[in-house]
């Protein structure tokens, strides 16, 4: 649950997404993206994380997020990928 090297983050309504493009949990700078949501009573909970799947991919160096939909950017991925919102 703790992302290294954070870099961008968006918000809206009750949830927040962090990006960490330096994250190296699936290699040197495949990235992370994690996601927090607000409860009934306004505190903050870890939803979960999703990785980038090959090392360089920088993934979660830029993320927008409204409503349902996050959109993720990993800039030196080799293939589009998507993956469903959290």
């Amino acid at each position: 649950m703790a992302l290294r090297r954070e870099q961008d983050a968006a918000a809206t309504g009750d949830r927040v997404v962090v990006g960490a493009p330096g994250d190296d949990f699936n290699g040197f700078d495949a990235g992370a993206v994690a996601t927090y949501v607000r409860d009934d009573h306004g505190s903050w909970a870890y939803l979960g994380e999703e990785y980038g799947n090959d090392a360089g991919e920088h993934y979660g160096n830029g993320v927008a997020v409204d409503d349902d939909l996050t959109l993720v950017g990993a800039p030196d991925a080799l293939a589009s990928t998507s993956v469903p919102a959290g």
